[in-house]
């Protein structure tokens, strides 16, 4: 709920005076107004009249409006914006343009695939040409400000100091500090929007700098959880999820064990907390995961991802990663609700970021390989 000076300041026929009454004994948000009984409220200031007038005012001007489906569509392709990685061939062939606002898009891959490089050159071209900021969560050392530098520099050297501070890097080493520096990521985000009241604990250039958030990059959320989730059960739920399997009907014995329960709880906390992330701020967000032994169950050339039963539903996009040479690597769409499951796409890394080798295979020519 948003401030009451908020909301006065979009409707001029509210009494500012109440409103500055209310402050006094401590109502300072319209969810604080509305959750009240205005008849305790009064005072020799504020009559029952009063208050009960501007209640009912502030409710009808912080009602949602009777929209139609189609209006909230356009409403919602207003908002959204498309953000590049820098290379055409890979953004046109699996994104559609970029990496969406109001997303969860996974990069799945083993260990020189090109997840974290993708991750980096993305950040740079966010700060560089939408002008928004990135927070960056790394828990492996996998950040590199000089990488970063060097992308810029070959693109746009004048402007690439500028670039660089629009990109912070926060380290989280595990499940603990990663659900903890959420948490104060979207109480920033909440106070940047004027959804609720500042908080001093949180300096005013974290909230500044949180207020023109675009990207949300998570690398790599499945080394996060795997110590939680404990090894084994790591890769029997990959299984169980690659054979079709549902966790509560195994086929060759339980795939959830007990011993990963909190892990699992944990995994669902911050599943939520990026969902309203990306929906409510519409942050384009990004996380990379790891792979399994287990051979996955649509490709010979792929691995199961990790994270087990409860992983897979939370992105809206999945791209598979290979590497396909020293410094080629192939993107394959697992889950998209926009491109073709399926579709791949060649992309190299250079000095530069990622770019085109020009050349774009298809399904099957990417199974030939």
């Amino acid at each position: 709920m948003p401030r009451l000076r908020l909301v006065l300041n979009e409707n001029r026929h509210l009494n500012k005076k109440v409103a500055e009454q209310l402050g006094k004994i401590g109502i300072n948000t319209v969810e604080e107004l509305l959750s009240c009984d205005p008849a305790h409220l009064c005072n020799n200031e504020l009559t029952q009249d009063q208050l009960f007038k501007f209640v009912n005012q502030v409710a009808k001007a912080c009602a949602p409006m009777r929209r139609t489906g189609r209006q909230i569509f356009d409403d919602l392709t207003r908002k959204s914006s498309y953000l590049p990685t820098g290379c055409r061939g890979f953004d046109e062939a699996l994104l559609q343009g970029g990496f969406m606002t109001g997303e969860i898009t996974e990069l799945s891959g083993p260990s020189g695939s090109g997840k974290t490089q993708i991750c980096l050159a993305a950040a740079a071209n966010v700060a560089r040409d939408c002008e928004g900021t990135v927070a960056f969560f790394d828990s492996g050392s996998s950040f590199s400000a000089q990488r970063i530098e060097e992308i810029c520099m070959h693109q746009d050297a004048k402007n690439s100091e500028r670039s660089l501070l629009r990109i912070r890097h926060f380290l989280v080493t595990n499940v603990t500090s990663l659900l903890s520096e959420l948490a104060i990521l979207e109480s920033a985000l909440e106070i940047a929007a004027g959804y609720t009241q500042e908080d001093s604990s949180l300096p005013l250039e974290y909230i500044r700098f949180v207020g023109r958030l675009k990207l949300l990059v998570i690398d790599s959320l499945g080394a996060i959880f795997s110590p939680v989730l404990g090894w084994e059960s790591h890769q029997q739920n990959a299984k169980g999820h690659e054979r079709g399997m549902s966790h509560n009907q195994p086929k060759d014995g339980p795939t959830r064990p007990l011993a990963g329960g909190l892990g699992y709880a944990q995994l669902e906390s911050t599943v939520c907390a990026l969902q309203r992330i990306m929906s409510r701020h519409h942050v384009a967000i990004v996380v990379t995961n790891t792979n399994t032994a287990i051979q996955d169950s649509l490709w010979s050339d792929y691995k199961a991802r990790a994270l087990g039963w409860q992983w897979p539903g939370a992105p809206s996009v999945s791209i598979c990663l290979i590497q396909d040479s020293e410094q080629a690597r192939i993107g394959r769409v697992r889950k998209s609700f926009r491109v073709r499951i399926g579709d791949a796409a060649l992309f190299a890394i250079g000095p530069a970021g990622l770019y085109d080798p020009g050349q774009n295979p298809g399904p099957e020519e990417v199974n030939q390989q």
